[in-house]
């Protein structure tokens, strides 16, 4: 067994914690697969076989693919993960324009966990202006309550971004799906487009609406009484489920939109 097959070995016994911690925690196979390599990889960048003929190029190729898993564990709101990646990557990653990027990107991981405090320490080591003027941008997405306290550029951006978010167009009103549910039940999934729950939704409340009417008029006032709470309930639930399926579409439609105008508008926060 020659020195660089042993040094393989010897990593991969110091990694035996962290694989039995990926292995039980539903991360999907190819990101534990990826973590391990990460993690072996920067250890090998540090060893004394780094100069090792094609072995450094090669640990930064692996090291590029993993910042690109540290962005879809981001987007998948994996935060603990992604700023393991990120933390790594932006002290020993190869590209120095990506180790700015999974520096930003740390920092957004951080906010989204709520330690706003540590990601403005970590936006502060990004070099001379670059650092005053992303972590404001930063700070100012992730708490809106302190955009007063910006530069009059940063406001300015805010100000436009909300105005636009505001006239953002609605592909259906909850309002008339909210209307259409209380005066038919059902009619407001319809405009939805749910059809299947329209008909759900017309069948339980008329079925429960008769048994109410039924039994009042027999004189089970008890029976009639239960029905008519259960109806109520059916019927409120048709209305607010027809006003949430608006706003889910307009979510949906308006997604890809919204990430194109932030990548617009934010370059520095959204664009890698």
């Amino acid at each position: 067994m020659n020195l660089v097959t042993q040094k393989i070995f010897d990593v991969f016994r110091a990694l035996k914690v962290r694989r039995r911690a990926f292995a039980s925690n539903g991360i999907p196979k190819n990101l534990k697969k990826a973590a391990i390599c990460f993690s072996a990889a920067f250890l090998f960048s540090h060893s004394s076989f780094a100069n090792e003929k094609g072995l450094r190029e090669e640990l930064c190729r692996q090291s590029e693919v993993v910042f690109k898993l540290g962005k879809d564990l981001l987007k998948r709101d994996q935060n603990l993960l992604a700023i393991q990646f990120f933390s790594q990557y932006a002290v020993n990653g190869c590209d120095s324009g990506n180790q700015l990027a999974a520096r930003i990107l740390w920092a957004q991981a951080l906010y989204n966990l709520g330690e706003n405090e540590e990601a403005v320490e970590v936006m502060k080591a990004l070099p001379g202006d670059e650092s005053v003027r992303k972590s404001e941008i930063l700070r100012g997405w992730y708490q809106p309550e302190l955009r007063h306290l910006l530069s009059t550029e940063a406001q300015t951006r805010f100000e436009k971004w909300d105005l636009w978010t505001q006239n953002l167009p609605q592909e259906k009103a909850p309002w008339v799906a909210g209307s259409l549910s209380a005066i038919v039940p059902g009619l407001g999934q319809a405009y939805n487009g749910n059809y299947q729950s329209a008909a759900f939704s017309f069948v339980l409340n008329a079925l429960f609406l008769s048994a109410t009417i039924e039994t009042q008029q027999k004189g089970l006032y008890a029976t009639s009484l239960a029905a008519g709470t259960i109806f109520s309930i059916v019927y409120v639930g048709n209305i607010l489920g027809s006003v949430q399926s608006a706003r889910a579409i307009n979510n949906q439609e308006s997604a890809e939109t919204i990430e194109n105008e932030k990548v617009r508008v934010f370059p520095e926060l959204f664009s890698f």
